[in-house]
């Protein structure tokens, strides 16, 4: 028998904010915390996108060239 539940201790409570097969996103709709999700989604990506940008960036030659004279 397959169960994909966590397993829990006899009598431990569980988190009525864990549904299983629901995203975060099902569990929140229509709720007052909503639009305060989407902030904070669009704050994320934003970030995500700034730090993809950022680790992308070549290390400029002063740079390297400082470096090298520290070595």
């Amino acid at each position: 028998m397959t169960n994909n539940e966590p397993d829990r201790a006899e009598g431990e409570a569980v988190d009525p904010a864990v549904q299983p097969g629901k995203t975060a996103r099902d569990r929140i709709d229509g709720s007052p915390l909503a639009p305060i999700a989407d902030e904070n989604a669009t704050l994320g990506n934003a970030l995500r996108s700034i730090y993809q940008k950022t680790v992308e960036e070549s290390v400029p030659d002063e740079m390297l060239d400082l470096l090298k004279r520290l070595s």
